[in-house]
């Protein structure tokens, strides 16, 4: 375990007091590769708490860590006090472990309460999280229900014509046969797929706009990696490279193996550098696609929706509006509540991030500055007088 000087004094410090505050002064403080070391160096760690090893991951929270305190005074013959019961609510002294009235263990049902919390509160998060996607992207992944429709509609058109001929086989007279209705079905059929398929309705006209910007050219985005998982060095090789996100923020997760993708570190925005380094997993989601940054034209970042201010576009105020709600490229195929746009200083693909927001087909105001950046993508930019 590696303990820098400022450390190993407050390893001194604290080495004979409580172990509870010897963790929020040097503990919390390792990374959690160390924690783990430590804990497995010092057995005896947080005994007088109680707390099983395996749940050592909750003294993260600084509300469970007062729990702990609590339980710890319950126990700890300090002069007594009244108290409610957790549970029942019932009036108990404050060092007892076990509730006259109900019967609980009270530090186990404390324990217990604030692990299902925890679990709620990060389950919420994960959930949060997916309906924003789902919310942004409603991905067809159409090649497979394209060729299923089609296959059905084969299907219905060889039977109809089946039909048909077995009608001219057995009829007495020429007139009962129908020879019009594979040709409704066909004509019914493409005016199904001409509907699906057009982009003019959703489409906000921007004549009034002082500058817009629709998607990437995926021509520039050419030996992209697209959504999924790859490791570097066995995917690709490592280097510098560009999130790109198609139709408003890209998001991607770093993580170094695969047992910290839970913890995995999760980045997001419009067009932004990241470094890969080998060994390292990168998890590219729905709408967002991977480029070597050598790829990229930095003489001509206005090709990829990047605009300088004072030099492509005047500073002031502006109102930020989406543009359309479908993507269809071999990239991808999306359809949703699109638009975003990032504003940041210093270097253009990594520097300072200011703001970065997805604009949900909400228009927003924003102020723009001499030399920031603006990044945008489905977005039409509008001067306010």
């Amino acid at each position: 375990m590696r303990i820098n000087g400022m450390r190993s004094k407050k390893l001194s410090e604290f080495i004979a007091g409580d172990d509870l505050d010897f963790y929020e002064q040097f503990t919390i403080y390792l990374t959690d590769e160390d924690q783990e070391q430590f804990f497995a160096d010092n057995p005896d760690f947080m005994m007088e708490f109680p707390i099983s090893r395996d749940k050592m991951y909750l003294l993260k929270d600084v509300v469970f860590r007062g729990v702990l305190r609590r339980i710890k005074e319950y126990e700890g013959g300090k002069d007594m006090a009244l108290i409610k019961c957790p549970n029942c609510g019932k009036e108990i002294s404050d060092k007892a472990t076990i509730c006259p009235e109900c019967k609980i263990v009270i530090y186990e049902f404390l324990l217990k309460k604030k692990e299902e919390e925890l679990n709620r509160e990060y389950e919420l998060k994960f959930e949060q999280q997916k309906k924003i996607l789902e919310k942004k992207y409603h991905s067809t992944n159409s090649n497979k229900g394209k060729n299923v429709c089609l296959l059905v509609i084969c299907i219905i058109c060889v039977i109809s014509l089946i039909g048909n001929c077995v009608q001219f086989l057995f009829s007495r007279t020429q007139d009962t046969k129908n020879p019009s209705s594979v040709v409704v079905e066909e004509d019914n059929t493409e005016e199904i797929i001409t509907d699906d398929s057009t982009q003019s309705d959703s489409e906000i006209d921007t004549s009034g706009a002082m500058l817009s910007f629709l998607f990437v050219d995926e021509k520039l985005l050419k030996d992209c990696m697209k959504e999924g998982v790859y490791k570097c060095g066995t995917d690709f090789e490592p280097g510098e490279y560009v999130v790109c996100g198609l139709v408003d923020q890209g998001n991607v997760s770093v993580f170094s193996d695969l047992s910290s993708q839970d913890s995995a570190n999760y980045q997001s925005g419009i067009m932004f550098e990241i470094d890969l380094s080998d060994g390292q997993y990168i998890e590219i989601q729905t709408g967002t696609v991977v480029i070597p940054k050598s790829s990229v034209d930095m003489s001509d970042l206005k090709q990829y929706g990047i605009f300088q201010v004072g030099k492509d576009i005047p500073a002031g105020e502006y109102k930020i509006d989406a543009i359309t709600n479908e993507y269809s490229t071999s990239l991808a195929s999306l359809t949703g509540s699109f638009g975003g746009y990032e504003i940041c200083e210093g270097d253009p693909l990594n520097g300072s991030t200011i703001v970065s927001e997805s604009l949900f087909d909400e228009q927003k105001y924003i102020e723009l500055k001499d030399n920031q950046y603006l990044k945008i993508v489905d977005a039409g930019l509008y001067k306010v007088d």
